[in-house]
């Protein structure tokens, strides 16, 4: 019986790691935001829903999702980060 190694992910651009913020609340997704750019990320997309979220997250396909699990969805929150995994199965996902 012959194994076949996983393919290691693609290489990443040199660069600043791709962020995309999902918050309901917009006073800290603006705080969340800032104090990423501060720390050096790039952030491609900042939304309020985690539908927008999913979309960003297949759009950008970024390094990190920073989210927020109180932002309401018809998933729930254990199937919302499944679903976003399923999407993007490299991102690191930060709750």
């Amino acid at each position: 019986m012959r194994h076949l190694a996983a393919s290691p992910p693609p290489a990443r651009p040199a660069g600043p790691p791709r962020v995309v913020v999902v918050d309901p609340d917009a006073a800290a997704r603006t705080r969340t935001t800032a104090m990423l750019v501060d720390a050096g990320c790039a952030i491609v997309a900042a939304v309020n829903s985690h539908a927008q979220g999913m979309v960003a997250a297949r759009t950008h396909q970024p390094d990190v999702i920073v989210t927020d699990l109180g932002g309401g969805t018809i998933l729930g929150p254990i199937a919302y980060l499944a679903a976003l995994r399923g999407q993007c199965p490299t991102v690191s996902i930060v709750v």
